[in-house]
């Protein structure tokens, strides 16, 4: 491996590290206020995944797949199926809040916070939920349209990524 491919490496280890990071800090609050809160682990996902569509979006030719048609046609093939998880995530996560609303939340929640308190933080969970819901199902569909210009570009031998 040469020292370019090498710190290509590690930016994309630095870069997971801080997508899991900013992760940790916009879930804590979910983690936290609620015992056992069933959207935890989709939540971090759709964090994580959001960052790390983002910079694959925008820099592609700043990481370390943007030489390997391999990488970039299994991003194309797993969009499908992780879509479709995304989606009925969020469906799922707006059924459970339409549904069970706060009395649900309530039950779960850690110590007797006041009512208003309650309602600040379900505000935040559900935003931030939908926020970065909605843009990682918008990402799964724009990346691999950029993923194919990408492999266009490497058959073509244009020079770009």
């Amino acid at each position: 491996m040469n020292d370019k491919n090498r710190l290509l490496l590690y930016i994309e280890l630095i870069w997971w590290i801080l997508a899991a990071a900013l992760a940790f800090v916009i879930v804590r609050p979910s983690y936290v206020h609620f015992y056992d809160f069933p959207f935890l682990w989709a939540n971090v996902l759709l964090v994580v995944l959001f960052v790390i569509y983002v910079r694959y979006l925008f820099f592609l030719k700043h990481t370390f797949i943007a030489n390997s048609m391999a990488a970039k046609i299994t991003f194309i093939v797993a969009s499908i199926p992780l879509f479709i998880y995304l989606i009925s995530q969020v469906h799922a996560f707006q059924v459970y809040l339409d549904n069970d609303g706060l009395d649900k939340l309530y039950a779960i929640m850690k110590g007797e916070p006041s009512q208003d308190r309650l309602h600040a933080i379900v505000k935040y969970i559900r935003n931030e939920f939908l926020l970065f819901g909605m843009g990682s199902i918008i990402l799964i569909v724009l990346v691999p349209f950029r993923m194919l210009v990408s492999i266009w570009r490497q058959y073509n031998n244009t020079g770009k990524v």
